[in-house]
């Protein structure tokens, strides 16, 4: 059952924030989240592009880790079907008819008969997906509100984790 009040804030944002709040020794650290584009992102150029965009500076302020990854693979994917709902909305009226009956008469003219009015699909599509990506972008510190007082100074790196990030290499242990 959940606790009443606000969500906890993550520790990295705590961190950046110079909270005192920050310490807690019992939570498991994770690691570096890389900087190449994920496999299931690759087949799409806008999911990319998003990366590119928005996760790879959030990275590079130490923002988000490993374990961010799934939400940010996500944020990507939703971003992209976002964008196509967007347009597709955009091809046709804000109201569509559906249920529309077609006649043709024997003297070559048509009629139509009955259907309702309704909202256009794509763009209540498209406001569900934009739901889920305020939903996950609140959750990754990506929203306004989510990092009003985050400060996130960025991290020095060696040339060789420089390369290691770039590359997405493991460190060696």
């Amino acid at each position: 059952m959940r606790k009443g009040g606000p969500k906890p804030v993550p520790t990295n944002i705590l961190l950046m924030r110079g909270s005192r709040k920050a310490e807690r020794p019992d939570e498991p650290q994770s690691g570096v989240l890389p900087v190449a584009v994920p496999s299931e992102l690759s087949a799409d150029p806008v999911a990319v592009e998003e990366w590119n965009r928005t996760v790879v500076p959030a990275i590079e302020s130490g923002q988000l880790q490993i374990t961010d990854r799934p939400l940010v693979v996500a944020h990507c994917v939703i971003w992209s079907q976002w964008r196509m709902q967007l347009a597709e909305a955009r091809t046709r009226p804000a109201v569509v008819t559906t249920g529309v009956k077609t006649i043709r008469h024997q003297d070559g003219s048509i009629e139509t008969q009955g259907g309702r009015p309704i909202r256009n699909p794509a763009q209540g599509m498209a406001d569900i997906s934009l739901k889920m990506l305020r939903a996950i972008d609140s959750e990754l510190g990506f929203s306004c509100t989510s990092r009003t007082r985050v400060h996130a100074p960025r991290p020095k790196l060696s040339k060789l984790e420089q390369f290691e990030r770039k590359f997405a290499i493991p460190k060696h242990t």
